[in-house]
C-alpha cells in the first residue's frame, strides 16, 4: 500500500487488497530509475574520496640468476638515492664481472647508494671505496644476525632480491609501500 501498487477497498465491514500488475511494473521501474540516479551521483564521490596520493601496487617477479641480474640492473635507472639492506656475500653469486660492471655503471649514472650490512671483511673493504663508488655504507655487528636477502628501496619501488638458494627477485612499485620502508 505504501509503495503504491497495492490498492485497498471496502465492502461493508470487509477490506479487500489487490494489485494491478501494470501498477507493480510502473512502481518498480520508477524505483529502479531513482536508484540509478542515486548511484550515478554517488559513484563519482567515491573517486574523490580515494586518496589522491595512493597508487595501486604493481608487482613483478623475476626468476633465476638472469632474472635477478635484470631486476638488480633497475637500480641503474634510479633518479633517487638507493637505500639498501644488503646481503653482499650473496651478491658474489650474481657474478663478480656483473657486479664490477654494475658498480661502474651506477657511478657513471650518478646513482648514490646507502647500504646497511653486516660488519664483515668484505664490507670493510667496500667501506674503503665508499667515496669513489658513491656509497655510504653502514655496518652492524656480525653477532646481531645474518641477512639472507637484500632489500633495495628507490623512487616508488622496493626490490626484494634473494640469491640464497633458488634465486628470485620481486619488484613492488607503490609509493606508500616504499615510503613505509
Amino acid at each position: 500500500v505504501k509503495r503504491g501498487f497495492v490498492r485497498k477497498s471496502r465492502r461493508g465491514r470487509a477490506q479487500f487488497f489487490y494489485a494491478d500488475p501494470s501498477d507493480v511494473k510502473k512502481v518498480i521501474e520508477m524505483e529502479t530509475a531513482q536508484r540509478q540516479e542515486t548511484l550515478d551521483e554517488i559513484l563519482p564521490l567515491f573517486n574523490e574520496v580515494r586518496n589522491p596520493l595512493s597508487s595501486p601496487p604493481k608487482v613483478t617477479f623475476f626468476e633465476g640468476m638472469d632474472g635477478c641480474r635484470k631486476a638488480y640492473s633497475l637500480l641503474l635507472e634510479s633518479k633517487t638515492e638507493v637505500l639498501e639492506f644488503a646481503a653482499h656475500e650473496d651478491l658474489v653469486k650474481i657474478g663478480e664481472s656483473f657486479m664490477g660492471k654494475f658498480v661502474e655503471q651506477r657511478v657513471k649514472h650518478g646513482v648514490h647508494i646507502r647500504p646497511i650490512c653486516r660488519n664483515t671483511p668484505l664490507h670493510r673493504m667496500f667501506k674503503n671505496l665508499d667515496k669513489r663508488q658513491l656509497r655510504k655504507l653502514r655496518m652492524f655487528p656480525e653477532s646481531q644476525g645474518e641477512l639472507y636477502s637484500s632489500i633495495d628501496i628507490f623512487e616508488n619501488k622496493v626490490l626484494l632480491l634473494n640469491l640464497y638458494h633458488d634465486p628470485f627477485a620481486i619488484l613492488i612499485e607503490n609509493q606508500e609501500f616504499a615510503n613505509t620502508l
